[in-house]
This record gives C-alpha cells, sequence and structure tokens, in this order.
C-alpha cells in the first residue's frame, strides 16, 4: 500500500518548494526573536545571544539537510519552474457519457427523497468532542431515536437499496485519479498534481470543480499538456444545494469516467507513485482501499438495526474507526451499490 500524508507548500519544483518553505518558516521565526530580544533589558544579553544562535543554527541544519537530499537526488535546488519530465505520453481521460449519468444521479435523487429516514433529522448536532471519544452513556441519548422512528427508517433504507440502478457497463472504463479542486483549493490542487507527476505516475487525472467560474485562468490548458482533464459537476448535477465542500467528493466519484480510481483530496500529497496501488493485494482481493480516520466511530445505537446489520440497537460499531474520505481507492463494478448509499 503506498503511503500518502497531507503538506502544504507553494507550487514550485519540489526541492525548491521545500526549501522556500523551510526558509521562509525559520526566517520569520527568526523576525520575531529580533523583536523580542530588542524589548529586552542589556542584562538579558546572554538571552538575546542564545536565542539567535539556536535560530542560525536550525537555519543551517535546513540548509545542510535540503542541500544534501538535492543531490543526493541529483537534482539542482534552484527556485526555478521546469517542465515535467514524462517519459512516455500520457493519455488523457475519456470522454463521459453526461446524459447517462446525469440521469442516473436524477434517479438516485428521486430514490432517496421517496423513502425518506424518519425523523429527516436529527434535533441534535454532531458530537464535537475533539479526539475524546465520547461515552456509550452519552452516544446512547445523543438522538432520542425512538423504536418507532427506527423501525420506520429501517423499512425505508431497505426500500432504497431494492431501486438501486444498475450499474452501467458502458459509463466506465480504466483506472485514473479523481481530485476535487476549485477556488482557493486550486493552489493546494496544483502543488498535488505537480508532485505526482514528479513522482512518475502515468495515471490520467481528472480535476473536478463546481462550474468554469472556479478555473484558474488558463490552468486547464496547461492540465491537459499532463494528461490531465478539467471536468465541472454543474455538467452532471445541480450543485447549489450542497452547502459544504465534502459532499461534493461522492459525485465526483460517481460522475467520473473511471472504473477503478484513486480520490485524492486537493491538500494531499502522494510521496510515491500511486499507479501501483491498483495491483496491490489490498487492491485486487477486496477492490477498495480505505484509510482510518483519527476518530471513533459515534453512530447511534440504532444504526446496525436500521442498516440491516442487527435486530435491535446494538454496540456493534462502537469499537470501528471512522474513515478518511480523502484518500479512496475503489472498484465501481465491484462495489457499485456501496457507493450509491453513501450519496
Amino acid at each position: 500500500m503506498e503511503e500518502i500524508r497531507q503538506i502544504d507548500l507553494p507550487r514550485l519544483h519540489p526541492p525548491c518548494a521545500l526549501a522556500s518553505h523551510a526558509y521562509s518558516q525559520v526566517g520569520s521565526h527568526m523576525v520575531q526573536v529580533f523583536r523580542y530580544s530588542a524589548d529586552l533589558p542589556s542584562a538579558a544579553l546572554p538571552q538575546k545571544f542564545a536565542s539567535v544562535a539556536g535560530w542560525v543554527c536550525l537555519l543551517y541544519v535546513a540548509w545542510r539537510y535540503l542541500t544534501a537530499s538535492s543531490l543526493k537526488s541529483d537534482e539542482s535546488l534552484t527556485c526555478r519552474p521546469r517542465p515535467y519530465e514524462v517519459s512516455n505520453p500520457i493519455g488523457l481521460p475519456k470522454t463521459s457519457d453526461v446524459g447517462l449519468l446525469s440521469a442516473t444521479w436524477i434517479g438516485l435523487e428521486s430514490n432517496f427523497k421517496a423513502h425518506p429516514p424518519h425523523p429527516k433529522e436529527l434535533p441534535k448536532i454532531a458530537f464535537q468532542t475533539g479526539y475524546d471519544m465520547p461515552s456509550w452513556e452519552l452516544i446512547q441519548n445523543h438522538t432520542n431515536l425512538s423504536a418507532e422512528d427506527a423501525q420506520f427508517s429501517r423499512a425505508s433504507h431497505a426500500e432504497v437499496l431494492k431501486k438501486l440502478p444498475e450499474y452501467p457497463k458502458k459509463a466506465y472504463s480504466g483506472r485514473g485519479l479523481i481530485m476535487l479542486a476549485g477556488g482557493r483549493y486550486n493552489m493546494y490542487a496544483a502543488t498535488a498534481l505537480g508532485v505526482i507527476r514528479q513522482t512518475g505516475s502515468k495515471l490520467p487525472i481528472e480535476v473536478w470543480m463546481n462550474d468554469t467560474a472556479e478555473e484558474k485562468e488558463g490552468w486547464c490548458d496547461e492540465l491537459a499538456r499532463e494528461g490531465m482533464v478539467c471536468k465541472w459537476l454543474s455538467d452532471y448535477a445541480g450543485v447549489e444545494a450542497r452547502q459544504q465542500g465534502y459532499q461534493l467528493k461522492v459525485m465526483t466519484m460517481m460522475f467520473s469516467s473511471f472504473e477503478q480510481f484513486l480520490f485524492l483530496d486537493a491538500d494531499n500529497q502522494s510521496i510515491k507513485n500511486p499507479d501501483t496501488i491498483f495491483d496491490s493485494n489490498s487492491f485486487v482481493d477486496t477492490g477498495a482501499i480505505l484509510w482510518p480516520d483519527y476518530w471513533g466511530h459515534t453512530g447511534a445505537p440504532y444504526l446496525p438495526y436500521v442498516v440491516g446489520l442487527s435486530d435491535e440497537a446494538s454496540d456493534l460499531f462502537r469499537e470501528d474507526r471512522t474513515v478518511e474520505s480523502g484518500q479512496i481507492v475503489w472498484d465501481k463494478k465491484r462495489h457499485w451499490k456501496v457507493r450509491h448509499r453513501e450519496a
């Protein structure tokens, strides 16, 4: 399984980006130290000297580390952009059948609206406990879902499953990477996509945004030269009602042309070539790879009952962890109906 982590860097050639980020951070701290030292009485001169000397040493160590890493990788540390070196041409993702996928989404929304849970909205907000897992007693009393409501919701859920659309065989093919960008996330996506190509990845890539208004001028033309294509959610479905950006993730996964995909948040960085993850034993055996999130599962006791995994309220999910939605590897054909339930 490939390692994926999150960092936040400007869009530069990677070694230069790391150096600029490190130098700017150390430099800003040194400015703060000088300002602080200037306010100290003269008797505190040893403390002034120690503070400044410490930051000078830190800057020197950072410089030595970064230049050494650059020499080892036979790359210069010059701060200038350079084109990505791709030994083999990378094909663009295929054109999707917009009409077919849009109709599938409309049918799915109609199915959900025809069989809503009861009540449609829970009266309490999600837990705000940070990294602390709430007690089981607090979880039990959080939603106050009655047995009658749970029974009604279980029946509605069963009807939704019966009427899920069949897998559209002609809609998807191949493998690729999906990234949701747009607005302020374009900067993060630009860095992440550049790093992905620097790892040697040959995957075709779809970069999704709400509509053309979110594109940075000329960016999509640049992406096309690197085997990437911009796509607009507004071509497939209405996005106005989606109040949170994370609600758009499932839509990009469904509307993407890929049958097998790696989805990455715009602020995720792949530090190794991600292409081989599709041939890993984990993916070949299961058709899905998910990463755990930091938090434990706080689902209501009736949740296992509503989705048909138990015959009564249960603590079945108590020991489970939540799943990070910022990186997902998925086979649509093998898990088509599972992905629809998440919509």
